[in-house]
């Protein structure tokens, strides 16, 4: 970045040549600090404190994290984790964007998911939505327990029992069979 003396502009200065001022930043004094709340005493980890692998996971979270672990281990939609969290779709978005206060809840949930995702082997979200299990989902078991998530665990025991017990056989189609059951999709009269 270059700066001029704006009084070389006119006058007696002008006969000089300008000074140039060269501003450089060594270190990375500017990157957003991040804060983790525990017991209600703040932690502040800058750049140079400890590196990423030694810093524990709840140090890490943020609010998008357990959003996406969420989705991704558990396929659920965004709606579903607000009420997970008891809180609107709204709020949660403010959330994401950064103006969250208490990040408990969100600890206790990425706990949880992460304590599934290690548990069960598999793809758990297959489950979330297409095993019942005493007449009810499991999203819908979540949600009903959403202030103890470990009474959901026996749920989820029964879902992955499930999931494995089931085999797909790949069966190889005959062209011919299949044009006779298609011919008549889409015709009218």
């Amino acid at each position: 970045m270059q700066a001029y003396d704006l009084a070389s502009i006119g006058g007696p200065a002008a006969m000089l040549a300008p000074q140039i001022e060269v501003y450089t930043e060594k270190e990375a004094r500017f990157l957003p600090p991040r804060v983790h709340v525990e017991n209600n005493t703040y932690v502040i980890y800058s750049p140079n404190t400890k590196a990423v692998s030694e810093q524990s996971l709840p140090a890490l979270l943020h609010v998008e994290d357990c959003v996406s672990l969420c989705q991704r281990v558990l396929g659920l939609k965004i709606q579903e984790i607000a009420k997970l969290l008891d809180i609107s779709r709204a709020s949660l978005d403010l959330h994401r964007k950064g103006k969250v206060k208490n990040m408990e809840p969100y600890f206790k949930l990425a706990s949880f998911v992460n304590y599934i995702e290690e548990s069960f082997s598999g793809d758990i979200s297959k489950a979330m939505r297409s095993v019942l299990i005493e007449r009810k989902t499991l999203v819908q078991h979540l949600l009903a327990n959403k202030d103890s998530l470990e009474k959901t665990v026996p749920y989820f025991e029964k879902a992955s029992d499930k999931l494995d017990s089931i085999t797909l056989k790949k069966v190889k189609i005959d062209a011919n069979l299949a044009a006779t059951r298609l011919a008549g999709i889409g015709q009218v009269g």
